[in-house]
C-alpha cells in the first residue's frame, strides 16, 4: 500500500482514542472508545477518496475494485422495503432524491411501485454507473449537493453511509434538501457492536470506511434535527443464484472468506440491512 494516510478523530463524537478493531488490507478499523463507532482513524485523504469513487478503484495490499454491475435481482427486496417502510405514505409523496443511486435499481423499483407517478431523481459520483444508468435511459447524474436549492419530500442515501470520510456531516448537508416536514430515508449496517469475530467480513477497506449501529444513528440524526420514524431490518443474503454460486465456490478455494459463514447466524446478518426513516424537524 502507497497511499499517504490521514489521522481523523471519530466524526460522530469528535473524541480521539481509537480502540483498535482488526486489520484488513494494509488498514485498520478502530472502535471509538467514547461512542462505539467503528472506523478508520486512519484513511486516505479526501482528494483521494473522491478520485477512488468517481473510478470505482481503491488501492490496499490488494486493489479493490468497486464497480460493481447492474443488478436487478435487487429490485424485489427494494420492492418489500419500500411496502415495509412506506406502505400507504407512499402515496402522498411527490418527489424524491436518491444519492448515491448507482445503477439506479431503487430509482427503478420507485417509479415501478408507482407507476411513474413519483418524481425522482438520483445523484452518482461513479462515471460507470452514471453510463450503465444512461444504458436504462436513466438521467443519473452527478449533483452539486452545495449548490443544489431544490427541496424534496424524501432524500434517501442507500448502501453510501460506510462509503463517506465523514457521514454525520454530509447528512447534516442533506438537511436543507429536505422539505419541511419531510423526511431521510438512511440504509447502512447495523454492526458496531459486534465482536471483530461476529462481524461481518470482508469490511472493504477502504472502500468503507465506518460502520455504525441503531443506537449510534438515532443519537447522531436527532442532533441533526430528525425525528425517527421507523426502522426496518433484512438478512444480507445472495439476492441472486450467480452470487449463491460465487460464495459456495469459495468454500472450496483456499485463501476465501464465504459469506456462507455467516448466513446460518441470524443475528449477525439479519442487521447488515438496516433502513432509517426519519423526518425533519423544525
Amino acid at each position: 500500500m502507497t497511499t499517504e494516510l490521514v489521522h481523523v478523530a471519530c466524526y460522530n463524537c469528535g473524541s480521539d482514542n481509537p480502540v483498535f478493531f482488526l486489520a484488513e488490507n494494509g488498514y485498520t478499523i478502530d472502535r471509538c472508545s467514547s461512542c462505539g463507532l467503528l472506523y478508520m482513524s486512519k484513511r486516505p485523504s479526501e482528494a483521494v477518496i473522491q478520485n477512488a469513487t468517481a473510478i470505482g478503484q481503491h488501492h490496499g495490499d490488494k486493489d479493490l475494485d468497486a464497480n460493481v454491475h447492474y443488478n436487478p435481482a435487487v429490485i424485489p427486496h427494494y420492492r418489500q422495503v419500500i411496502a415495509d417502510a412506506y406502505g400507504q405514505d407512499l402515496q402522498n409523496i411527490q418527489s424524491w432524491l436518491d444519492i448515491g443511486c448507482g445503477h439506479g435499481e431503487f430509482i427503478e423499483t420507485l417509479r415501478e411501485v408507482t407507476d411513474g407517478r413519483l418524481n425522482v431523481r438520483g445523484s452518482e459520483p461513479n462515471v460507470n454507473k452514471q453510463a450503465s444508468a444512461a444504458q436504462r435511459g436513466l438521467d443519473i447524474r452527478l449533483i452539486d449537493i452545495e449548490n443544489h436549492d431544490q427541496q424534496y419530500d424524501v432524500v434517501s442515501l442507500l448502501n453510501v453511509y460506510s462509503h463517506l470520510p465523514d457521514p454525520k456531516a454530509f447528512i447534516a448537508s442533506l438537511r436543507r434538501l429536505v422539505r419541511p416536514g419531510g423526511e431521510f430515508f438512511l440504509q447502512t449496517g447495523d454492526v458496531a457492536d459486534f465482536s471483530p469475530a461476529r462481524i461481518l467480513k470482508p469490511l472493504s477497506l477502504p472502500d468503507h470506511m465506518s460502520f455504525a449501529s441503531e443506537s449510534i444513528l438515532r443519537k447522531m440524526l436527532r442532533e441533526l434535527g430528525f425525528e425517527f420514524r421507523s426502522v426496518h431490518k433484512y438478512p444480507n443474503l445472495p439476492l441472486n443464484t450467480l452470487s449463491l454460486a460465487k460464495e459456495i465456490a469459495k468454500c472450496f478455494l483456499p485463501g476465501r472468506v464465504s459469506y456462507l459463514k455467516y448466513y446460518f447466524d441470524w443475528k449477525a446478518h439479519s442487521q447488515s440491512r438496516m433502513y432509517i426513516r426519519a423526518v425533519r424537524t423544525d
